[in-house]
């Protein structure tokens, strides 16, 4: 089975960016990842039904997201989007190394592929002093905040130049499969 890598951080924090960069990183050194987002489907389903229109830059999308997310799936079935994308990654086996998942914001998102017997690590990407531009409202939504006191395994600061921030992960590719054989064997000896 694949070994999964979640980023948790807040709207704008660079996850996305950190996910593509890993995944460069990765694929330099001969290893196969794909990205996969608990918001994908939550996304067309946005779009389809909820009237989204693609632009989460827009508060009032954003919102939409939030709500339709969180208020409405989250509330009437719980853990249904953490199901679709461990159906995902089961289904695909041993046919990638590595599966990066850049939008974790629930605890059932971080913990499933330890539950489920997959190796996993979470990073969390931090950008001190950076307005990510969202109201208070949303800055105050529990996506957003949930996980602010989670033990995330790496903490990644991405306020440098984005260079920087890709020599960063570039660094996190090389020592990755050292980051699982430490968590993991501690785990063990403990």
């Amino acid at each position: 089975m694949p070994k999964i890598v979640l980023f948790s951080g807040k709207a704008r924090a660079g996850k996305d960016l950190g996910a593509e960069l890993l995944k460069r990183g990765l694929t330099a050194r001969n290893k196969t990842s794909v990205i996969i987002h608990y918001a994908d489907v939550l996304k067309f389903v946005a779009t389809k039904w909820y009237g989204y229109d693609g632009d989460k830059s827009k508060p009032e999308m954003r919102t939409l997201l939030q709500h339709i997310g969180t208020e409405v799936f989250r509330t009437n079935n719980p853990g249904c989007w953490v199901r679709i994308v461990k159906e995902l990654v089961l289904g695909m086996g041993d046919s990638v190394d590595y599966v990066l998942i850049p939008d974790c914001r629930f605890e059932d998102e971080a913990s499933w592929p330890k539950d489920c017997g997959l190796e996993s690590v979470i990073i969390r990407i931090e950008r001190p002093f950076f307005d990510n531009g969202l109201s208070k409202e949303q800055k105050e939504h529990p996506s957003e905040t949930t996980l602010d006191h989670y033990p995330f395994d790496l903490y990644i600061q991405n306020d440098h130049t984005p260079y920087e921030y890709e020599k960063t992960m570039d660094s996190v590719a090389e020592q990755l499969n050292n980051l699982f054989m430490l968590k993991y064997t501690k785990k063990v000896t403990t």
